[in-house]
């Protein structure tokens, strides 16, 4: 009892003191600045850490986007420049066979090869532009190859 009895107003006065001295330091100018000082270089130092890791991040995924992006211009230049080793050979036989061709057949033949290699040209050109498309263009160069292929390769099965 008498342990009781003497601890608690001990207590009590404790809590006083403490909460006397904190409302002291708050009515003080100058120890409010400082603590206030204090919380803003936490905050930063916090709003630091935070904008590098986010940054961070942000580096890694752009990077990986820019591989993937290096990946498929490369397999479909690979794409168009075997296409276009096949379609040489498609080429190389019509020529062949026009050679030897007689009458119509060789004037159609003729006709068809004199449409068909300007064509091709124009696609290996295009071509081209593979290599300087950006993330931006590539879509419509991509499409443009796409359909230039598809009507070249027409016209070379249509021969």
């Amino acid at each position: 009892m008498f342990r009781t009895s003497v601890l608690a107003p001990l207590g009590l006065f404790l809590t006083l003191a403490t909460q006397t001295a904190c409302d002291t330091r708050k009515s003080d100018p100058k120890a409010i600045a400082v603590e206030a000082n204090h919380e803003l270089a936490e905050n930063k130092r916090d709003a630091a850490a935070d904008a590098a890791r986010i940054q961070a991040e942000a580096d890694t995924k752009i990077a990986a986007a820019q591989a993937t992006f290096a990946k498929s211009r490369e397999d479909f230049r690979h794409e168009v420049a075997a296409n276009l080793v096949t379609l040489d050979k498609d080429v190389a036989a019509l020529e062949a066979k026009a050679k030897t061709a007689k009458g119509q057949v060789k004037t159609d033949l003729d006709a068809r090869l004199g449409l068909i290699h300007p064509q091709r040209a124009a696609f290996a050109e295009g071509a081209k532009s593979i290599e300087t498309a950006t993330v931006a263009t590539w879509d419509t160069v991509r499409a443009k190859l796409a359909r230039d292929w598809t009507d070249l390769k027409a016209a070379v099965d249509k021969a």
